[in-house]
């Protein structure tokens, strides 16, 4: 879903899953220009709502370490977000933590204390993308559209297991996963229900930057 949200594909290459991730050197041709972080997280402060978008100025790591995005590049997506205010989802700014497990509002609200106040968000891409853009001495962004609040449990079921290593769906597995766990059936509910509200978030982010997300135009 995250991926479909990218609608012109022109000079644009598109990578999901775990596989992915884990192997960009496997998968970035020499020929990269720049890099971008693109999909869903969790929110971890209550200022940051449901549905809203947000543009990373950088992520940090469990340690602390952080590694700055491009900043023209920023600067040009956070214009062309303000100048299309209305109807867009409230914007939100920050970091973005390594901490790929923060599924409970538990962890969540222990991530906010130890980097209080910068970070603001936690995903499983950005920090990966940042990275792998700062080896290859490439510019790169992030953007998200938030998933889940920070007060919001993400069950079990749909964070493990639930997803092919290509980024697809496992159904059989979730299913399962309910079956096994009927207690987080309504929590199921309640995120697919948010899901939804991140990916219009991202397909208005989409639509706002293109051509190729204002790189270079």
């Amino acid at each position: 879903e995250e991926a479909n949200a990218i609608t012109d594909r022109d000079n644009v290459t598109v990578l999901v899953g775990l596989a992915a991730r884990d192997n960009l050197d496997a998968f970035v041709g020499d020929d990269c220009k720049a890099m971008i972080s693109w999909g869903t997280a969790g929110a971890l402060r209550k200022e940051v709502e449901v549905g809203s978008v947000a543009i990373l100025s950088g992520v940090v790591d469990v340690a602390g370490s952080r590694n700055l995005a491009s900043s023209d590049w920023y600067l040009k997506i956070l214009a062309a977000f303000n100048g299309n205010a209305v109807p867009a989802p409230v914007l939100r700014r920050g970091y973005s933590g390594k901490q790929e497990i923060a599924t409970t509002a538990i962890e969540k609200a222990a991530l906010a204390v130890r980097f209080s106040p910068c970070v603001e968000t936690v995903d499983m891409g950005a920090y990966a993308v940042a990275m792998f853009a700062e080896k290859r001495g490439v510019p790169w962004i992030a953007i998200q559209g938030i998933s889940d609040a920070y007060d919001q449990d993400v069950p079990s079921v749909g964070a493990v297991g639930a997803t092919n290593a290509d980024g697809s769906p496992s159904i059989g597995a979730f299913i399962e996963g309910l079956i096994t766990h009927p207690d987080e059936i309504r929590p199921a509910i309640r995120i697919a229900e948010t899901f939804v509200q991140a990916i219009l978030g991202l397909e208005w982010a989409y639509s706002v930057i293109q051509p190729w997300f204002k790189f270079n135009d």
